[in-house]
């Protein structure tokens, strides 16, 4: 009787998180991304979730606009039960080596980690949430050839998300950081086997 949004929920990390909830018990989901329903892939995970009795919205957002994700949350409010968790697991990529790239190419990955969960935040203060959950990425760790412009919106996501998890725990509600490696999925699993 709850809702979860989660960004970047239509691929990656966000979809995989996104089944991860509804096989845990999640029964209705939004599913944020900056293409929405255009996202490849979409309508099927779409179709897959609803075959299983999940109520879910695929929505396109712009999760480094503040005011398209304080619409996006108020369309929630409006259209589904409340809201109890949010998942930002929001990711852009322009992958290159570090010196081809410039201020405009890592502004256009990091916006959406360090904006993106600003706004998240920003937007839901009213709101009585349980869950607030942030993803960076071990690649803070160990790196990753021709992403530095990723790396550096994950090392950034440390810091301020500890931080932004600090002042959303204060209101009294669970906030993670999660910097999570690979994640397993049917073609992984398939891959593995193989």
């Amino acid at each position: 009787d709850s809702t979860w949004i989660v960004t970047g929920g239509l691929s990656g990390f966000g979809l995989e998180s996104a089944r991860w909830l509804a096989a845990h018990g999640a029964g209705n989901l939004v599913l944020v991304g900056r293409r929405g329903m255009d996202t490849p892939g979409a309508r099927e995970a779409v179709e897959d979730f609803t075959a299983k009795g999940i109520q879910v919205q695929a929505l396109a957002c712009d999760i480094s606009d503040p005011a398209a994700v304080a619409r996006m949350v108020e369309h929630v409010r409006k259209t589904c039960p409340p809201i109890q968790g949010v998942l930002h697991a929001a990711a852009v990529f322009d992958d290159a080596l570090v010196q081809n790239l410039d201020a405009a190419r890592m502004e256009t990955v990091i916006a959406p980690k360090l904006l993106g969960a600003w706004n998240l935040h920003q937007a839901t203060l009213g709101i009585p949430l349980e869950h607030f959950v942030l993803y960076s990425s071990i690649t803070t760790a160990i790196g990753n050839p021709g992403q530095a412009n990723y790396v550096a919106s994950k090392a950034g996501m440390i810091g301020f998300t500890k931080a932004l998890a600090q002042e959303v725990a204060s209101r009294g509600i669970t906030a993670n950081t999660i910097a999570p490696g690979f994640i397993a999925t049917p073609m992984t699993d398939a891959l593995t086997e193989a």
